[in-house]
């Protein structure tokens, strides 16, 4: 069961995220180099889903995003409030849980989604929330901009009033 669900979380994210839960993991792919070209995306899943890399990958508390690292703290929250998460898509839920060493609690909550969504319904799911998840992330990442520059303009001001105040002295 670990292994489909493995399966399943790993063929919903994009190269890049694959790559960098390859480079995480250390793992080996016959035929192509560290730091050469990628290879598919189906070639890494299958190393990937080798008994030893998916105990590194459990092991390994694979990051989101920052962002979602600080809004949710996956590993401490109950089955229901893991089912209540409407902006996140369940793969990026199971990750987390799967590499945060909570097998037990990304069974139940995959076995859950799967009974009430079917196959189907679990895929149409992570499509439409990864849609509202990376709108959330954008307006998230624009007001953490905002506020960067509002501090940059304090400091600014803070610099310039104080270049004033030693000028005014002497």
């Amino acid at each position: 069961m670990l292994k489909e669900i493995w399966k399943w979380v790993l063929n919903q994210q994009e190269d890049q995220q694959i790559s960098e839960i390859v480079n995480t993991v250390q793992v080996v792919i016959p035929g192509f180099r560290k730091g050469s070209k990628l290879p598919p995306k189906h070639i890494m899943i299958m190393q990937l889903l080798k008994p030893k890399y998916i105990q590194r990958m459990a092991n390994s508390s694979i990051s989101l995003s920052g962002e979602l690292d600080e809004a949710y703290d996956f590993l401490n929250m109950s089955d229901k409030e893991l089912e209540s998460i409407k902006n996140i898509p369940p793969s990026l839920i199971l990750l987390k849980l799967l590499s945060g060493k909570e097998e037990d609690k990304a069974i139940t909550l995959f076995d859950c989604w799967k009974r009430e969504h079917g196959e189907e319904g679990l895929q149409k799911m992570e499509e439409e929330r990864k849609t509202v998840m990376e709108t959330w992330l954008t307006s998230v990442k624009k007001d953490n901009e905002k506020k960067s520059l509002l501090r940059k303009n304090l400091r600014r001001r803070q610099k310039r009033e104080g270049n004033g105040r030693k000028f005014k002295r002497n």
